[in-house]
């Protein structure tokens, strides 16, 4: 869209993206599935020049709903019981284990970014890499030399986090 239309750039205030990772990926070795599908339009997207916030995999594995919690889901309220049974069926197997929530980190990092540890980075996207097609590239440390582009998750307070998940949904009944 950057690219087709550049004149609703100056429209955007910001943008909140569930993607990459500071560490590993989880579609490959280093890449992360959001940023894998289509890493040309993320690294437009990254040197846009807008505010971005990148709500990395890294935070999202932190963002667990343990299944004691998951299991509170279906007695409270109409949106609960729908969680409940939409995860039943998409996400079954993680039940045991505590569900991860990618998305909602991208939303809390909107609505509550004291939820998690950030900083600002250079961040770019390995388009043509062999090995690492998809990779984004955050440079922590400076090493680059290249002014920070985006702030990243680095990650969470996954108590604090999963307080705020089960709250809103109380707050939704």
């Amino acid at each position: 869209m950057l690219k087709t239309f550049p004149e609703v750039k100056s429209r955007i205030e910001r943008i909140v993206l569930m993607g990459g990772s500071v560490t590993r990926g989880n579609k490959g070795v280093m890449a992360e599935f959001n940023i894998f599908v289509d890493p040309e339009a993320a690294k437009i997207v990254l040197t846009s020049g807008l505010d971005i916030t990148m709500a990395t995999l890294d935070a999202g594995l932190g963002t667990v709903i343990p299944p004691e919690k998951t299991a509170q889901l279906k007695d409270m309220g109409k949106v609960g019981l729908m969680a409940h049974d939409l995860f039943q069926r998409y996400r079954k197997r993680s039940f045991g284990t505590g569900l991860k929530m990618y998305d909602a980190c991208a939303v809390a990092c909107l609505l509550e970014p004291d939820l998690f540890d950030m900083t600002k980075a250079f961040v770019d996207v390995e388009i043509a890499g062999e090995l690492t097609a998809g990779c984004t590239v955050v440079d922590l440390k400076g090493y680059l030399k290249r002014e920070p582009n985006a702030t990243v998750t680095t990650g969470v307070h996954a108590d604090r986090f999963c307080d705020w998940f089960m709250d809103g949904i109380t707050h939704c009944a």
